[in-house]
């Protein structure tokens, strides 16, 4: 089963990279903070595959830590901060990788597995 993101992205690359290049800075008028603390229960049997543990992408820019972690039930934490400033246009560049690293982690799709079921190396699924 597959899941799609669980926290509010904060869509970072799509609100601030809208250019391939640019010719003047960027400027961001505030700072940006949001931290989450997702449970999610699955039902019995079933568990996340591959969680991201320790997860933190840390730049000049900003900070972007999760850690996903399963217990009795799938546990998320994650905190972003994306720092007010004016970026020069040659760190454009250098923040735009940034902002979709956050994307990508951000969105990226959960897949969750029920115990017991094996997909064999044709794809097929077997009990």
């Amino acid at each position: 089963m597959t899941l799609g993101p669980l926290t509010y992205p904060a869509q970072v690359g799509r609100r601030y990279v809208t250019l391939g290049t640019r010719r003047s800075p960027l400027f961001i008028d505030s700072t940006e903070t949001n931290v989450s603390h997702v449970t999610l229960r699955l039902p019995p049997g079933w568990h996340i595959d591959d969680p991201l543990k320790g997860g933190r992408l840390e730049s000049p820019f900003g900070l972007f830590t999760r850690d996903e972690a399963e217990t009795d039930a799938f546990r998320v934490e994650e905190r972003y901060r994306l720092d007010m400033a004016r970026i020069p246009v040659g760190q454009y560049e250098s923040f735009a990788g940034f902002a979709g690293q956050v994307d990508l982690l951000q969105t990226r799709d959960l897949v969750a597995i029920k115990q017991g079921v094996l997909k064999n190396p044709t794809g097929r699924t077997e009990r």
